[in-house]
């Protein structure tokens, strides 16, 4: 009978023992739940930052062609005033061409008796 009594309070040792380790695994997997729940908001955080950024690079692409529209009518526009400064310098070059003829006549008259 001793025997058996031994024995009943090993097998409640050990039930002691088994329901620490099932208390210690009950706080682990709450632990693990917790983490998943923070690791799942990090994840919805990034989640949103690669949604932010994507919109800001959808952004920056449409700013990037309205830049290139805008060069290429900086460039026209350059390109006009050249031609315009062209123009003017060959105004001015037939402009000196002619003062510098009437110069020479009015010369002439002076010196010419």
């Amino acid at each position: 009978m001793a025997t058996m009594e031994a024995q009943v309070v090993m097998m409640q040792a050990q039930a002691v023992t088994t329901q620490a380790q099932v208390m210690r695994n009950q706080e682990e997997i709450s632990q693990a739940r917790a983490e998943i729940i923070t690791l799942e908001e990090k994840i919805s955080g990034h989640d949103a930052d690669i949604n932010r950024l994507q919109a800001d690079y959808v952004r920056l692409q449409a700013d990037n062609v309205s830049l290139h529209a805008d060069i290429g009518i900086r460039r026209q526009e350059i390109s006009s005033l050249w031609a315009k400064v062209d123009e003017n310098n060959d105004k001015m070059a037939r402009i000196r061409q002619k003062a510098k003829f009437f110069n020479q006549l009015r010369f002439r008259e002076l010196v010419a008796p």
